[in-house]
């Protein structure tokens, strides 16, 4: 936001554009901007999109996707076919937040950076949409790509696993656990080493060992192993 306040006169929030994910800028504008609609620039038969009576000047991760035509040129009318693809081309999943400036109070910082100053013909609304990729209407999008928000991760419940202090020898009460240990949170040194104990079951043959993990920079790894267990 230009505005050193960041003033805006509408917010629309992440909250907001989380419940209709895949729907379109297009749409969302639409639904949510009150007097949103197309029509013709006063004096022109050039068809752009307005809030009320304000022609929308689109300002995506910082450029301004209108500067490139000219409402008194004919050719305008291809550059305003693409300003509406741009906004059916990005989705709300891929928008963090839109701001909308329309009282001279908010506008004014706009129209003196963008050089485009209201007058009694015509007059602008500047709405900012700020994507989480950050390269606007020009990031190409990979088929198949789809923005996940995992949910927010919770403490695991500890795994009980008995503790021994003497001899155990012979008792009425056998021990026959399936999963003698699990912990969810080794901390390996700067060799990739940990040391980690746990009692057996009465079980015969041995355990099967299974470890994952990860460098917590994007890499996982698994390795399993089998320890026998001997009974004296």
């Amino acid at each position: 936001n230009l505005n050193e306040d960041g003033g805006s006169d509408q917010l629309i929030t992440g909250n907001t554009l989380a419940a209709m994910p895949k729907s379109t800028l297009l749409d969302v504008l639409s639904k949510q901007v009150a007097g949103f609609h197309k029509g013709p620039l006063p004096g022109n038969s050039l068809q752009v999109y307005k809030r009320n009576g304000d022609v929308i000047v689109f300002i995506i991760d910082g450029y301004n996707i209108n500067k490139e035509y000219d409402p008194v040129e004919e050719s305008s009318n291809a550059f305003a076919a693409y300003e509406e693809a741009y906004l059916k081309y990005i989705t709300a999943e891929e928008v963090v937040g839109i701001e909308i400036m329309s009282n001279a109070k908010n506008t004014s910082s706009y129209e003196a950076y963008h050089k485009l100053y209201s007058s009694g013909i015509v007059t602008y609304t500047f709405i900012e949409i700020t994507t989480y990729s950050g390269h606007g209407a020009f990031d190409k999008k990979i088929p198949g790509m789809f923005l996940y928000k995992p949910v927010v991760p919770v403490l695991s419940k500890s795994f009980y696993s008995p503790r021994y202090t003497v001899d155990k020898g012979d008792t009425t009460i056998p021990d026959y656990r399936s999963t003698v240990f699990w912990k969810p949170d080794i901390i390996t040194n700067e060799k990739g080493e940990a040391e980690f104990s746990f009692y057996t079951s009465d079980n015969n043959g041995g355990h099967l060992v299974i470890v994952q993990g990860t460098d917590m920079e994007g890499k996982l790894a698994s390795s399993c192993t089998f320890i026998p267990v001997k009974r004296q």
